[in-house]
């Protein structure tokens, strides 16, 4: 019997990276677990449990808006092309409330840029800081994978469909404007003759 060490490591790589922190512990039977000290609360954590046995795990973790999961990476995943596996933060769910079965959700989500924060509280959306994002009791994390695989094949194939939609819309232009160019001719053709016969006319209405 001795201390043991598990380590996970990704052995792929999503283009959403996404984080699920424990928040939630399960044992006891509604009642507050107390801890061999006789507090409710162990290192500062609360452990209230809920009527199902499940505990609010709070208190911040900290995270990073930028983070390089590399070392996370299986030593063969290392090894190939994907040099960098660089993540941007891009969203935030908190989690407020006493265990699983209760509470309310907020998220935190940044534009395409990732320079503007906006907070999602039901109906209520307000523009928040970084600071306050970084400070928040994260329950779900999500990254997405800059340069990615597949990101790369989306943006090609949405930048080829892009591409032929230009190209149709460019085509479509083009009728029509022959057509207004070919019916302006027409227009001129019979003003034309129409010209060359009251000319006629009067013509010979003069001999």
């Amino acid at each position: 019997v001795g201390k043991a060490t598990k380590t996970s490591k990704l052995a792929s790589i999503p283009p959403i990276l996404t984080l699920h922190l424990k928040r939630f512990r399960y044992g006891g039977s509604g009642r507050a677990a107390r801890s061999a000290s006789g507090n409710n609360s162990d290192n500062g954590v609360s452990d209230y449990v809920g009527p199902s046995g499940s505990a609010k795990v709070e208190g911040h973790v900290k995270f990073q808006s930028i983070l390089d999961i590399k070392p996370y990476l299986t030593p063969k995943l290392q090894d190939t092309d994907f040099k960098k596996a660089i993540c941007r933060l891009f969203a935030v769910v908190v989690h407020s409330g006493k265990n699983s079965h209760s509470g309310h959700y907020v998220t935190y989500v940044a534009n395409m840029k990732g320079k503007d924060w906006w907070k999602m509280d039901d109906g209520k959306v307000v523009r928040v800081s970084l600071n306050e994002v970084m400070q928040a009791e994260a329950y779900m994390l999500f990254y997405r994978v800059t340069n990615h695989p597949v990101a790369t094949q989306l943006r090609e194939a949405a930048d080829a469909k892009s591409a032929a939609s230009v190209r149709i819309m460019d085509a479509i232009k083009r009728k029509d404007d022959e057509a207004k160019a070919a019916e302006e001719k027409k227009r001129a053709q019979a003003k034309s003759a129409a010209l060359a016969l009251k000319e006629l006319v009067e013509a010979d209405g003069e001999g």
